[in-house]
């Protein structure tokens, strides 16, 4: 009883669990030297945007580094740049840097940004394996980050990455879920050793970000969806219908739950910018409109709508496109019935005349063949023939 008890316990507690925790993605640790430094944070609502490396170049002297008298240590640290999903980015690295764990040596590259409107979604590290005594251990060698929209699917297309170099392979590409942005780094770093690897992993940990600044951070789309088809292809006279047009806003993913209005304010706010007009408030309406197709004709209706951030508006933009295409089976090529039984009519006409012309050429043919026949009978028996033992005599027969 007490086991069920608890058991039930801790079923709840476990369904009762936020989906507002930190996930940590985690590189596959190819060397293990060194220790782990905690982990540091940016700033709430903040995320990583930018990154920075601090590289030492490789040195490559096969005899010498066998004596271990050059060390290399590649990677030595990573920085991270926060900033809030949608603020303008800056080159010069004054916005809150982080990091965790520094190797001593190498320079510092450049800042390098994700594209306005994304952050870092994800990394992948490249390092060297151990190569053993005698030789020069590197650790990591390179590091590089994903960037994308947090709401968006996964990609590594939008990528930064520390100094190039052909030491080492890259390790698997880790991604926060969707929904989730890179907040935090941690590292396990070498220190100073007879053979210094310097920076060997590297953690980062993911947060969760708010569905408001996901209309914040979108791109918006304006997109045509077909909202109506008139079929007129079997129809004598002009077509009409009466359609509902709505200006108002909906959820892409088929969700029914209704947008806030701080959602649509949010969401208005960010077509303004992309689309530069300002001033005004959301409305919805509807309004009725009358389209028409011609006969013989399809006629497709069309509206425009804005997409971001999993949010559309419908807008008051309709347009229609008409086009013949092939009718249904009880019409030939879309035309009339009475142009289609004409030409079946014709058709049949032509084919009874084919046959008949076919049979008349087939007897005529076979009446030649037989006159030959018969000639070439008369031309083997005309003459009569008596054979002798093996010798053979002709004879003109003379009349008496």
């Amino acid at each position: 009883m007490i086991f069920k008890i608890l058991l039930l316990f801790l079923s709840v507690n476990c369904e009762a669990l936020p989906d507002n925790y930190m996930k940590e993605i985690k590189s596959e640790e190819i060397t293990r030297y060194g220790v782990w430094y905690g982990y540091v944070h940016c700033n709430e609502g903040e995320y990583a945007g930018g990154m920075q490396s601090k590289f030492s170049e490789i040195h490559v002297h096969s005899f010498w580094s066998f004596f271990n008298f050059f060390d290399n240590t590649g990677l030595n640290a990573v920085r991270l740049y926060c900033q809030r999903i949608g603020a303008s980015n800056s080159t010069n690295g004054s916005l809150n840097p982080i990091m965790s764990g520094e190797g001593a040596d190498g320079k510092w590259g450049e800042v390098k940004w994700c594209p306005n409107g994304t952050v870092i979604t994800g990394f992948s590290l490249k390092s060297v394996p151990d190569r053993g005594p005698f030789k020069d251990d590197l650790g990591a060698t390179s590091f590089r980050v994903y960037c994308g929209n947090p709401f968006e699917g996964r990609s590594t297309k939008l990528l930064l990455e520390s100094d190039k170099n052909e030491w080492g392979t890259w390790t698997g590409d880790q991604f926060c879920d969707k929904g989730f942005a890179v907040c935090g780094i941690k590292s396990q770093v070498e220190a100073r050793a007879k053979d210094t690897t310097a920076l060997n992993n590297v953690n980062l940990h993911c947060c969760p970000v708010s569905e408001d600044v996901k209309l914040t951070s979108c791109t918006p789309n304006l997109v045509a969806i077909r909202i109506d088809t008139l079929d007129n292809r079997r129809g004598d006279t002009k077509l009409v219908r009466e359609h509902l047009v709505t200006k108002s806003y909906t959820r892409t993913n088929q969700d029914t739950k209704t947008l806030s209005k701080e959602e649509k304010t949010s969401f208005y706010r960010k077509i303004g910018e992309e689309f530069g007009f300002n001033g005004g408030s959301p409305v919805s309406f509807n309004t009725k409109l009358l389209f028409d197709a011609a006969p013989g004709t399809v006629s497709d209706v069309y509206q425009l709508v804005i997409q971001c951030g999993g949010v559309q508006l419908e807008l008051q933009k309709v347009f229609q496109i008409s086009s013949k295409k092939p009718g249904s089976s009880s019409s030939l090529l879309g035309l009339s019935m009475g142009a289609t039984i004409l030409i079946l009519l014709a058709a049949a006409v032509l084919l009874i005349f084919l046959i008949i012309l076919s049979v008349f050429l087939d007897r005529s043919k076979m009446s030649r063949t037989g006159e030959g026949a018969k000639r070439v009978s008369k031309t083997k028996t005309g003459t009569p023939i008596k054979e002798i033992g093996s010798v053979k005599k002709i004879r003109c027969l003379k009349h008496k």
